[in-house]
């Protein structure tokens, strides 16, 4: 049971951060182009 909890865990932190990474890189890249498109500069970049 030990090493079945310890995989468990370790499953679900790994989840929980790729889930966090996924988050910033789309609110990073969300960003990134309000801030192209509000310096129509959108076409020049994408």
């Amino acid at each position: 049971r030990s090493y079945f909890n310890t995989v468990v865990n370790k499953a679900t932190n790994a989840c929980h951060l790729l889930r966090i990474h996924n988050v910033t890189y789309q609110m990073r890249l969300m960003s990134r182009i309000r801030q192209a498109i509000i310096g129509e500069r959108f076409f020049l970049i994408w």
